[in-house]
């Protein structure tokens, strides 16, 4: 409800508020809580014309509220307020043209990417891993597994890492890691590959990409797969393959 006696009051109340910049926001204020009022009386079958002057009533000295108004709206806090709330809008515009513009580049480009299909060999399974480990200072997201007719195993997996800033050039890949691979075979004798598996898709760059990694001669009736994933051969994941995932 729109009541010309509620705005007056509100202005009366505003001329004691120094810092402007509030006064919207006060003065909708004000009128919201006397509309309540004005309902509240109404509802106890006060008419309504006695009614919006009451709710004005009951709202007590606009001066004496003014003035406490003006304490809590200050013009220095108001100003300090506003003047932090811009630079911290500064410093990030700053920090998105320095660094985070080709950060965010770089994460749209892997996020956005899509896992290229094997064509050469029919597929046999898939499984979902969806295991995250942490390295250093990034993280790996073990995604899925495929296994192919001709013998290979597919791994696909992400990297991120916000302490990378975004190279164009891709300088930032997983030779900067190194995963290897054993597996559990039918009779339980845990196997070392000899190789570490070859990388043929590298999709984004920099602070946030996903990888294929292709596991040649690689048996059908494999137990169990172990990824190392640094040098040392310390940590890994173990997956579970004697399900054969879904085919």
């Amino acid at each position: 409800m729109a009541s010309a006696l509620w705005g007056k009051f509100a202005s009366e109340v505003l001329k004691e508020v120094r810092f402007k910049y509030d006064h919207n926001a006060i003065r909708q204020e004000l009128v919201d809580h006397m509309e309540e009022l004005y309902e509240d009386l109404q509802a106890e079958g006060m008419d309504a014309p006695v009614a919006e002057i009451m709710a004005v009533e009951y709202m007590g000295d606009a001066a004496e509220i003014g003035r406490a108004l003006n304490e809590e709206h200050s013009p220095l806090l108001g100003w300090t307020w506003r003047v932090s709330r811009w630079a911290v809008v500064v410093v990030f515009v700053v920090c998105m043209v320095w660094y985070g513009g080709g950060t965010i580049k770089a994460i749209a480009e892997g996020v956005f990417a899509e896992y290229k299909g094997r064509v050469v060999s029919p597929l046999v399974y898939t499984m979902d891993v969806d295991q995250t480990v942490e390295w250093y200072d990034a993280k790996l997201h073990f995604d899925e597994i495929l296994y192919y007719e001709d013998e290979v195993l597919e791994i696909r997996f992400s990297y991120l890492n916000w302490n990378e800033k975004w190279n164009p050039s891709g300088g930032n890949d997983i030779t900067r890691f190194q995963l290897n691979f054993a597996y559990e075979d039918a009779e339980g004798k845990v196997i070392m590959k000899d190789s570490y598996g070859e990388v043929e898709n590298k999709l984004g760059s920099g602070v946030y990409y996903k990888n294929q990694i292709f596991i040649k001669n690689f048996p059908e009736d494999v137990k169990k797969l172990y990824i190392g994933y640094d040098k040392s051969g310390c940590d890994y994941i173990e997956i579970d393959l004697s399900e054969g995932g879904e085919r």
